[in-house]
């Protein structure tokens, strides 16, 4: 603890502790006060104050949100803190000969359900001494987490998710390219078009909606978040961002259950969400927030790095899955010749996407309606936007018999930091097949970096063909798009040794 005469020489966690009367804490946490008149106030940002009730009660009984704090002119200060709560007359008599005065706007005050006292407060600092105005505390000291601790109990409750009003967009525009160049290897306008806005739906597979929303507690926006809803009841998660001066007090946890009850009471079955492999701070906040490590994935989204999945299961099941009978495939081989590249507006492009919209259920999940339009527009954008990654532009390549019957279809995405995605769609589980038709998306697309997939677990022959290829394992996702039916997750780098190798009518 560091009281006002040390605050020049000291930098502050952004948290302080006020002594106050009991009669204007009560008024602070019952809301008939809004504002908080002083004298001085810290020289350092702060935005948690915790209160420390004076005798009789003698303990720290809450905290309040700092919305803002203003140094005023004593007029301008009484006439600002009037309409909030405080008494012209009683302000006039505080500020009596004084030149200033500090008006705190309160953006939420919150009384603990158990108070720390004096005695508790020794304890855990032998330092502490009640405040006279006030003084800073440290973020790391015992006593601080403690409060932290309480303060966190006591919002919880309190924390919503809401449409982002434009203020906190343009917040979040502003905060994200920071954010997200530790991430990944480019960041443009179009990739924050893609993370903010609804641009891609159009084209998506699975996409329903783009939420961007705000992290409210009570009058107070905390950060705002990004939430992906997709078609098959599951929901991604990022960015979730909080303000400079609500990170590291353990709010993390709080939002990420907002989170997960935001997208229950929307009916998901599952919450995903990413982080650098090397993060390890985040990745240890998602799990203890009730999130599950499933994959790793190499090199992804970023040359240096890997990147890890996490999920949590929202609507009880997250039992045990195995494929169910309806969507085990049939095994079967033919002979095809070299997959190849469907030119848009084609015949064959109107074949092939009228077998994926057929048949991708035995591999995904049932189309949503209007997917068979998103998928024709995004392969129509394939020659003149494919670089453009919100616009979702599709390569189709097909593998046929001799007797010019489709037999397998692999739809391509360009994804940023050079990498490109895969599904794989056949009739029949046609390894043999399904391998030409990757083969021809690698030929197409050489130069990118990083090339994956999921497959149902069951796909072994297919699994074993890619494998072939180069693809190496890179994790299980518990049913991702179908309750019941895991995914294994496939990477392949094209600078592996090994990889690309060709051989349609082997293994």
């Amino acid at each position: 603890m560091k009281g006002p005469a040390q605050a020049a020489a000291h930098s502050t966690s952004g948290l302080a502790l006020f002594g106050i009367h009991s009669m204007h804490a009560r008024r602070l946490y019952d809301g008939t006060k809004q504002v908080e008149l002083r004298k001085v106030f810290p020289q350092r940002t702060v935005g948690i104050v915790f209160l420390y009730e004076t005798e009789p009660v003698g303990a720290i009984t809450g905290a309040f949100l700092v919305a803002s704090a203003s140094k005023m002119a004593v007029a301008d200060a009484i006439r600002a803190v009037k309409p909030l709560g405080i008494p012209g007359a009683r302000a006039e008599k505080y500020l009596a000969g004084r030149e200033w005065g500090w008006v705190i706007r309160v953006a939420g005050a919150f009384r603990f359900a158990c108070p720390v006292s004096v005695a508790e407060a020794r304890e855990l600092n032998v330092y502490f001494s009640v405040p006279r105005s006030f003084c800073y505390l440290e973020r790391a000291e015992a006593l601080t987490q403690e409060l932290l601790r309480r303060l966190v109990e006591a919002v919880s409750p309190s924390v919503e998710l809401l449409d982002a009003s434009e203020s906190t967009r343009k917040w979040l525009r502003t905060e994200l390219p920071g954010l997200l160049r530790t991430s990944y290897d480019d960041v443009d306008d179009d990739f924050l078009a893609q993370v903010l806005d609804d641009r891609s739906v159009d084209a998506s597979f699975s996409t329903v909606a783009k939420l961007v929303l705000e992290i409210r507690l009570g009058r107070t926006v905390l950060g705002a978040a990004v939430l992906t809803e997709k078609a098959f009841g599951s929901f991604k998660s990022g960015p979730v961002l909080l303000k400079d001066e609500y990170r590291g007090v353990g709010l993390g946890a709080v939002v990420r259950a907002a989170v997960a009850d935001y997208c229950k009471a929307r009916a998901a079955r599952r919450l995903y969400c990413t982080c650098p492999a090397n993060r390890t701070g985040v990745a240890r906040y998602l799990i203890g927030s009730g999130m599950g490590l499933e994959a790793r994935l190499r090199a992804h989204l970023a040359s240096d790095r890997d990147e890890l999945v996490f999920a949590r299961d929202l609507d009880g099941t997250g039992a045990e899955s195995q494929p169910r009978p309806g969507n085990v495939l049939p095994i079967e081989e033919s002979e095809v010749g070299e997959g190849s590249v469907v030119e848009a507006d084609s015949a064959m492009a109107t074949r092939a996407i009228d077998y994926v919209d057929r048949h991708l259920a035995g591999w995904y999940f049932h189309p949503p309606a209007g997917f068979r339009s998103a998928l024709t527009r995004g392969v129509s954008r394939w020659a003149n936007e494919h670089k453009v990654f919100s616009r979702k532009a599709r390569l189709l390549t097909v593998s046929l018999d001799r007797a010019d019957s489709l037999r397998a279809v692999v739809v391509g995405t360009l994804k940023r930091s050079n990498m490109l995605k895969l599904n794989v769609v056949s009739q029949v589980e046609d390894a043999g097949a399904i391998r030409c038709s990757v083969e021809a998306q690698l030929a197409a697309t050489r130069g990118v970096r990083r090339v994956y997939l999921t497959l149902p677990v069951d796909r072994l022959a297919t699994i074993l063909r890619l494998a072939g290829l180069g693809f190496r394992f890179e994790g299980i996702l518990r049913a991702p798009f179908v309750a019941g039916v895991d995914h294994v997750c496939l990477g392949l780098l094209t600078g592996d040794e090994g990889a690309l190798g060709s051989n349609c009518f082997g293994g």
